[in-house]
């Protein structure tokens, strides 16, 4: 229950949305398949591999909403849907304009695309790490919230990269790589890269030369 209301407040928090109103010991109205880890929500034609390191069955849903805890207790994914009529920019520009007046935020990696966008915090309080990513479809914002300890980042980096591939306009190409690789590698590297600032004495400095490594990235498809 106290998980649930953390991230009830972090959708408030972040993106402005209220859950509070959600009955926490609602029935489910969408399906979990069983024998796998696929969460399926049919009021939104929404399917979602979940990692292994969480339970393979909500411990919380409605149809807008399910709340996945982690096997040791100690991370949640949040994946909601919310009708929203603005667009995918104006709610990026809104949840990052919130985070900023929060002192006991530090910004990780955060970045719009165009058709999605993705926006890592540490929250100096809990010690927590939380990656959003969301995207629009049909007039309705769909986002996932994952929070885990910072200890464990390591750990997550490479749960974050199987959560997005099919999360979403993740763009995927059978091309093969060519010498400048630029884009989705270069913002990988840093995203990790970011995330290890947090544990630098000088945040900002640690930051500002990740920056340089991105624009490097993009020039040579070499980040180091």
């Amino acid at each position: 229950m106290r998980g649930f209301k953390l991230l009830i407040a972090l959708t408030i928090f972040i993106f402005g949305y209220d859950y509070s109103n959600i009955n926490p010991l609602l029935e489910a109205t969408v399906t979990t398949a069983k024998k796998s880890n696929i969460y399926l929500n049919r009021d939104h034609n929404f399917k979602l591999k979940i990692p292994e390191v969480f339970n393979s069955t909500p411990q919380k849903q409605d149809s807008n909403f399910a709340l996945f805890k982690s096997k040791d207790q100690e991370a949640e994914l949040f994946i909601a849907f919310k009708q929203d009529k603005r667009g995918l920019k104006a709610i990026y520009n809104n949840i990052i304009a919130n985070l900023k007046s929060k002192s006991n935020i530090d910004f990780g990696y955060y970045k719009y695309f165009g058709k999605w966008y993705v926006v890592s915090i540490l929250d100096k309080n809990r010690d927590t790490i939380s990656y959003q990513k969301g995207y629009k479809k049909n007039g309705t914002h769909i986002f996932y919230i994952l929070s885990y300890p910072k200890y464990q980042k390591d750990k997550f980096d490479s749960i974050i990269k199987d959560l997005n591939k099919n999360f979403g306009y993740t763009k995927k190409s059978n091309r093969k790589t060519t010498t400048i690789k630029g884009g989705t590698w270069c913002d990988k590297y840093y995203r990790t890269c970011s995330l290890e600032c947090f544990d630098s004495v000088n945040e900002d400095s640690c930051l500002s030369r990740c920056d340089q490594k991105l624009s490097r990235c993009y020039k040579t498809g070499k980040f180091r």
